[in-house]
């Protein structure tokens, strides 16, 4: 799995908020942390003016993971944070190839990908202000965000879109770990979407999580 920072943060910050590194030990399986040129990345309209090929760089993550540790090629998986979770969804489109799902926590699709069914789960609280879910402009970026709601639009037939919404704000929730690899475990890409299948709506619903507040936003990416 390859986990994605946000915005003007690194990957101690994703490492630290997400707990991803006991939750990945726990369950066998491993996590690569990606690195952003000037700690942005290149999500197809954000963030930080970003032009770098962005893709291609994750294709070198995984060669190189590879190189390290056992690597099951048809099961490799994207999540982010922010603007890392934008490229999740890019990646998801561009790269089918690659990944057999992805995860967003705080960002939104910015690609649009109407031919290319995908695997994605977004995680998204209600009153984020830097990245709203509803859309709309967005001080922090200074950008128009498309609306979450209106997400599935945007995805091909047969994608499989799930949302799940918490009452928090532009921050990485503790149990965002458990839920993505619950919905990312199972795929895999010797089982692909099925293109001729109806369009997965995104029904958007209330993350049932204990009262517990979420581990904050890393500072640089947030109001």
């Amino acid at each position: 799995m390859i986990l994605l920072h946000g915005l003007l943060n690194s990957p101690e910050n994703v490492r630290e908020m997400s707990g991803a590194d006991p939750f990945a030990d726990a369950h066998g399986f491993a996590v690569a942390y990606g690195v952003g040129v000037h700690e942005a990345w290149n999500a197809g309209g954000c963030c930080g003016q970003a032009t770098t090929d962005d893709i291609g760089y994750l294709r070198q993550v995984v060669d190189d993971a590879a190189r390290h540790t056992p690597v099951d090629r048809s099961r490799v998986y994207v999540w982010g944070f922010s603007n890392g979770a934008m490229l999740a969804a890019r990646v998801a489109c561009e790269a089918p190839d690659l990944v057999a799902a992805v995860g967003m926590v705080g960002g939104q699709a910015l690609v649009s990908c109407p031919t290319v069914p995908v695997r994605m789960l977004h995680i998204h609280g209600t009153a984020d202000r830097t990245v709203p879910w509803r859309g709309g402009w967005s001080d922090y970026l200074k950008m128009n965000l498309p609306d979450g709601e209106a997400e599935a639009t945007r995805f091909a037939p047969g994608s499989e879109l799930q949302h799940i919404l918490w009452d928090g704000g532009h921050a990485w929730p503790w149990w965002a770990v458990g839920a993505l690899w619950d919905f990312s475990a199972p795929a895999s890409l010797d089982a692909p979407v099925i293109p001729d299948a109806p369009a997965a709506l995104g029904a958007s619903i209330a993350a049932e999580a204990p009262a517990v507040p979420a581990v904050p936003a890393a500072q640089g990416d947030r109001p």
